[in-house]
C-alpha cells in the first residue's frame, strides 16, 4: 500500500472530488495505471481520480465495443455459404442482419468517446486511446460493408473462386479473433502498469497479429488472381464489384492488425 498524506487545501484554492487518491510524488511511478492525473498542487504531491470511477468503465466498454464486432463479422462466412447456394432470400436477411449488429457497436463506441476525460491527464494519452477503438469500430464497417456489396446485384460465383474466397474470410476471421484475445487482456495490461508477463504475452499476440494478417493478405492476392483469371467468363461489372468485395474482406485484417499496432504504442512508452 503506498503512502498516504492528509492534505489541507483552502476552500477557494481548489475543489477536491471525494473518488481523489493523495500520494507523495516519488510514488507516483509505483501507482497502477487505473488513475487519471487530476492535477499537480505542490511540487512533491499529485492528486489521482480512479479510472473507474468514470460513468462508463472505459476498459469494459472496449470490450465489449470488441464482442460485438466479432459477432457482426461472424456472419460474414454465412452470407457466403448462402451466395453459393444461390439462397436469394438468406442473402438479404443476413446482410439486414450484419447492418443492424454493426449499428448495435455504436453504442458503446459512443459511450467511450462520451466518457472520456478531455481536461484531465491520463497514463495514456486521450488520442492514443481512441485510435485503437476507432479501428475496432471500422472492422464492424468493414463487414457491414460486405454485407451490403454482396446485396447490390445478383452475382455470379465461378467454381475455383470458391475455395478461395472461403480461404479468404477464414484468415480474415482469424485475425479478428486473434484482436479480440488481445483485447480481452487489456485490463489485465492496464493493472499491470503495462509491463510484466501481460506485456509478454500482448506482445505475443501482436506478433501472431501481424503474421495472421499477413496469411490474409496472400489469401486476398490470390483471390484476386483467381478473380482476373474470369476475364472473358464473367462481365467487366462482376468482376469491378468482386474485387470490391474481396478488397473489404482484406480490411478486416488490415484494421484488426491496425489495433494491435496501436496497443503496442501502449508498451512502447
Amino acid at each position: 500500500m503506498l503512502p498516504k498524506r492528509t492534505l489541507v487545501f483552502p476552500v477557494d484554492s481548489i475543489d477536491i472530488p471525494k473518488t481523489v487518491l493523495v500520494y507523495e510524488k516519488s510514488q507516483v511511478p509505483k501507482i497502477a495505471p487505473f488513475t487519471v492525473r487530476l492535477g499537480l498542487h505542490r511540487s512533491d504531491l499529485c492528486v489521482f481520480r480512479r479510472l473507474d470511477s468514470l460513468p462508463v468503465p472505459l476498459v469494459t466498454s472496449v470490450t465489449r465495443l470488441m464482442d460485438r464486432v466479432v459477432d457482426c463479422c461472424e456472419d460474414i462466412p454465412l452470407l457466403l455459404e448462402a451466395l453459393f447456394e444461390t439462397d436469394t432470400d438468406a442473402g438479404p436477411r443476413m446482410a439486414n442482419q450484419m447492418s443492424a449488429k454493426a449499428c448495435l457497436c455504436d453504442t458503446p463506441n459512443t459511450q467511450l468517446r462520451d466518457a472520456m476525460p478531455s481536461g484531465l491527464f491520463m497514463p495514456v494519452g486521450r488520442r492514443d486511446l481512441l485510435q485503437p477503438i476507432a479501428q475496432i469500430d471500422a472492422i464492424a464497417d468493414c463487414a457491414e460493408d460486405v454485407g451490403v456489396l454482396l446485396t447490390l446485384r445478383t452475382y455470379v460465383v465461378p467454381g475455383p473462386m470458391n475455395d478461395g474466397l472461403r480461404d479468404l474470410i477464414g484468415e480474415g476471421m482469424a485475425t479478428v479473433r486473434i484482436t479480440a484475445e488481445m483485447v480481452s487482456n487489456v485490463d489485465v495490461l492496464l493493472a499491470s502498469g503495462f509491463s510484466g508477463p501481460i506485456a509478454a504475452e500482448i506482445l505475443d499476440l501482436i506478433k501472431r497479429l501481424g503474421a495472421q494478417e499477413h496469411r490474409a493478405d496472400k489469401r486476398q492476392d490470390r483471390g484476386s488472381k483467381l478473380l482476373f483469371q474470369q476475364e472473358g467468363v464473367m462481365s467487366p461489372e462482376g468482376i469491378f464489384m468482386w474485387n470490391k468485395v474481396l478488397n473489404r474482406i482484406g480490411d478486416l485484417a488490415n484494421h484488426a492488425e491496425n489495433v494491435g499496432g496501436r496497443v503496442r504504442l501502449f508498451l512502447a512508452r
